[in-house]
């Protein structure tokens, strides 16, 4: 039995911010090692600041310079460099320029939003009873430790604040993966 989970694009570019970038403090600020310190460099560079728009920005702008419409006519350049991989980074790679869904026959696949659901009939068609999901206390527990923010803000109220060009932008360069897993751009903004 194979399965993969998916969500919906728009909510994994907000999961960058919100899990990556948002009141982060880092310890190892000046190692390689820093917490997702290369694509804040990048928009410190590109955009002056690591906020939510300037993380929207190169979203939409490493996708435009690494990746094809078509998906997976292009091999994306990473190049594995002391720990840190050049080009996209895989946090926000759009699912079809992995081809991973292109070429792995998945027999099933789950729904970040309807997790629970689709996991239990995954598992009264295959017989298997999971035991469910457990929390991650150890990511509570580093925020704690760090002292770091926790973003309150929905992903919708996020989506919100982008201006229109943005928004459309971004909209663009996750079509594919839109429309690879019937997710719809209403569930969050209208253009």
């Amino acid at each position: 039995m194979s399965f993969s989970v998916v969500r919906h694009p728009l909510s994994r570019v907000v999961s960058v911010y919100k899990n990556k970038i948002y009141g982060k403090t880092d310890r190892f600020q000046q190692t390689k090692k820093a917490h997702f310190r290369e694509p804040k460099m990048k928009m410190l560079e590109k955009y002056g600041q690591t906020d939510w728009l300037s993380v929207a920005k190169l979203v939409t702008d490493d996708i435009k310079e690494n990746c094809t419409p078509q998906g997976c006519i292009q091999e994306i350049p990473r190049v594995h460099d002391k720990g840190e991989f050049k080009g996209i980074n895989t946090h926000i790679m759009p699912f079809i320029q992995n081809c991973d869904y292109c070429n792995m026959p998945y027999k099933y696949l789950i729904f970040l939003e309807t997790y629970d659901r689709d996991l239990h009939c995954m598992g009264k068609i295959e017989n298997i009873d999971f035991m469910g999901t457990q929390e991650n206390v150890s990511g509570k527990q580093m925020e704690f430790e760090n002292n770091n923010k926790v973003c309150t803000k929905s992903p919708k109220e996020l989506i919100d604040e982008l201006p229109k060009g943005v928004y459309k932008n971004l909209v663009k360069v996750l079509d594919a993966d839109l429309k690879m897993f019937g997710y719809k751009i209403e569930d969050y903004r209208s253009l």
